[in-house]
């Protein structure tokens, strides 16, 4: 008897989990009938799983208890209200337009065609656009034309390469400015805004941070060369700031081999140059051109012999 009770307790803890076999469970209800221990340990063993099934569920209860979840739910509106105005942020920053600092990449073209309206063409090989302002003041009695520029671009304009292979020409126009009255342009990064508020005193602290890119005083230099006893002379005239070419003399006079080898100019050109061109460039070229061919050359400064603007 004694065996058969220790076969039982083995098995009372399989028979409370309902995982015994059939053949067992029959063997341990009749063994229960008769055997009052092994129904106390049974009654024992069904006590405790209770009573551990209680504490469990009174420990998740305490545990749940515990949560603060009014802390929760303000962490996570914590949490969506820095996300969203991250957000904005981003969105601001990434969208705000500022003025682009003076680099290379830049190219501006000044032109007068009705000389009273110049036209400015601006590029940039990276994204956005051109603005401008223009001030009118006099010093030493003349009136002076003062236009600031600048180039504005947002963040993601500036950070994307590919946003805009060619920004430009962007043009801006100013109109009513007489040919003969004198004209500074100006590039800078300060407020145009800024600048139109600004006092004459406040004017010229803007001038001295910013970058003289052109003025209307024109220059003109002459290039004479020999080739094969053959003499050539070639004047042009350009704005004296930025050596850009208003227009030239005897360009009929030069060689068609120059023309048509060294400027790469299919049939008939009247000129050497080319909108946009600077004089130095156009006068290095012919002089390497001469030279190349056993000619000399002589560059001078001369008098202005144009006084249109037009080419």
């Amino acid at each position: 008897m004694k065996k058969n009770c220790d076969i039982v307790k083995d098995l009372l803890p399989l028979y409370v989990d309902k995982i015994c076999s059939q053949e067992s469970e029959e063997f341990i209800h009749k063994h229960l009938k008769d055997c009052p221990e092994c129904q106390n340990y049974l009654n024992g063993l069904q006590y405790n799983i209770k009573t551990r099934k209680s504490d469990d569920e009174n420990a998740f209860k305490k545990f749940i208890k515990g949560i603060n979840f009014k802390i929760i739910r303000n962490s996570i509106l914590i949490t969506f209200l820095i996300t969203f105005l991250l957000l904005i942020v981003l969105g601001t920053i990434n969208n705000y337009e500022f003025s682009v600092p003076y680099n290379d990449d830049m190219e501006i073209l000044f032109w007068n065609n009705d000389n009273y309206k110049w036209n400015f063409q601006f590029s940039n090989s990276k994204g956005g656009y051109a603005y401008g302002t223009h001030l009118t003041r006099e010093e030493n009695g003349q009136p002076v034309n003062l236009i600031f520029i600048t180039w504005k671009a947002t963040v993601s304009e500036r950070l994307d390469k590919y946003s805009k292979l060619s920004a430009g020409p962007d043009n801006l126009d100013y109109a009513n400015i007489n040919p003969n009255e004198k004209m500074r342009v100006y590039y800078t990064t300060e407020s145009l805004d800024k600048i139109n508020k600004s006092t004459e005193e406040e004017v010229n602290k803007i001038i001295n941070k910013s970058k003289l890119i052109f003025t209307n005083e024109q220059k003109a230099s002459k290039i004479t060369c020999n080739l094969n006893n053959q003499e050539y002379d070639y004047t042009l005239v350009y704005y004296k700031e930025n050596k850009q070419i208003i227009h030239s003399l005897n360009d009929d006079m030069m060689p068609k081999e120059l023309l048509q080898k060294i400027y790469s100019i299919d049939g008939e050109k009247e000129s050497v140059w080319f909108p946009g061109d600077k004089y130095d460039t156009i006068f290095k070229k012919t002089t390497d051109y001469m030279q190349k061919n056993g000619g000399v050359c002589n560059i001078e400064d001369t008098k202005v012999v144009i006084t249109t603007l037009k080419k």
